[in-house]
């Protein structure tokens, strides 16, 4: 079943139409600049939203940073404040996380460190190494959304220890390892303190979307973690009808009243034969029972996919739900999604040319009932 959308641009609605222009980011970076993988968090009643994304800072070079922009909601739309750097990454060759930091998820709660205990907590992805290898979780902590941000020293989740796991090359005098890692982070608080359910890409042997309770409710006594388990994936498939390939890179949202968990997740490899091809081309939007997915169990409906008929570009990727600071959505008939777009080509430019054409747009949409 197709959702019936509205594509929201700097904040105001315009119709879909059958010859679709492209939604235009609500803000522009600067040429050789990207921007994806944001997270969205409403504040003030709705009337403020707070924006994290992966962005680099030097036109040309790719090195992932976390920025974040603040918006205010007036009478003709939001409007967007400039763009600060929440967290840069480690302590260059020797911190875990000194190559990129990227994929952020803020959440609001009560987490001890350093002795104080701090408002918010942004998980992340970071790595040490090139070529998309070695990646890990970690967190920092804050008492504002604009920071500053306190990182947490170690990865809360880590790389696989398998023996067949380590160094396998060089890039540029960063190591490239075997496998991409765990990382991509989603979370939804358990108890508006220190438990979140979270939830990640794993991608090392083992390929796919999994969770696990993470208490960071005492971050001096270190993270507590439950057992790993696989994300359910009954009920899901391609937009074609074929079965799905993988579940992986997800975004989620809780809605306590209505007992359902909403989750948007990206198709992987694209079906239209253009590059990239390690980005996808829609993002779909799935709902299950909230206490049939905390047993382990359940099955996904599918109420619609974000694609290039809806957006204009040809990839749609790395997108997350707009939702509270505690991972809740407020019951009602629509949604509204933070989505990454780009452009896609038959043969790729040169100089990480596709990688300037990533955006961050939103787009809301109807739920039926």
């Amino acid at each position: 079943m197709r959702l019936s959308i509205v594509l929201s641009t700097l904040g105001l609605s315009v119709a879909m139409s059958t010859e679709l222009s492209r939604i235009r980011s609500p803000f522009e970076p600067p040429p050789k600049t990207y921007n994806y993988a944001p997270c969205a968090v409403l504040s003030n009643g709705g009337k403020r939203l707070h924006l994290w994304y992966c962005a680099n800072r030097t036109p040309g070079d790719v090195t992932d940073y976390l920025c974040y922009r603040e918006a205010v909601r007036s009478a003709t739309g939001w409007k967007w404040g400039g763009e600060s750097v929440a967290l840069e990454h480690g302590t260059p060759r020797t911190a875990w996380d000194s190559r990129h930091v990227c994929d952020p998820e803020v959440l609001a709660g009560q987490f001890r460190y350093q002795g104080k205990v701090w408002r918010f907590a942004m998980l992340y992805l970071g790595c040490d190494a090139e070529h998309s290898t070695h990646n890990q979780i970690g967190v920092a902590f804050a008492n504002s959304f604009r920071g500053p941000w306190h990182r947490y020293p170690d990865p809360i989740l880590r790389y696989t220890d398998a023996p067949e796991a380590g160094v396998v090359g060089e890039y540029y005098a960063w190591p490239v390892y075997r496998f991409w890692g765990v990382g991509q982070p989603a979370a939804v608080s358990l108890d508006r303190l220190g438990r979140v359910l979270l939830f990640y890409s794993r991608g090392e042997g083992v390929f796919g979307e999994e969770m696990a309770e993470l208490d960071m409710s005492d971050m001096d006594r270190g993270p507590i973690l439950t057992q790993r388990v696989r994300v359910p994936t009954e009920g899901l498939r391609r937009n074609d009808g074929k079965p799905l390939r993988a579940l992986v890179n997800v975004g989620v949202a809780l809605d306590e009243g209505r007992d359902r968990l909403y989750m948007v997740r990206e198709e992987l490899p694209p079906s239209d034969g253009r590059l990239p091809n390690f980005i996808a081309d829609y993002v779909q939007v799935c709902a299950t029972s909230w206490s049939a997915l905390r047993k382990g169990a359940g099955s996904w409906k599918i109420l619609g996919e974000v694609d290039a008929e809806r957006t204009g570009w040809p990839r749609n990727h790395n997108a997350t739900i707009v939702k509270d600071a505690w991972g809740r959505v407020q019951a009602g008939r629509e949604l509204t999604l933070a989505v990454s777009v780009a452009e896609a080509y038959d043969v790729l430019p040169p100089e990480f040319g596709w990688l300037w054409t990533y955006r961050v747009a939103l787009v809301s949409f109807a739920l039926k009932r």
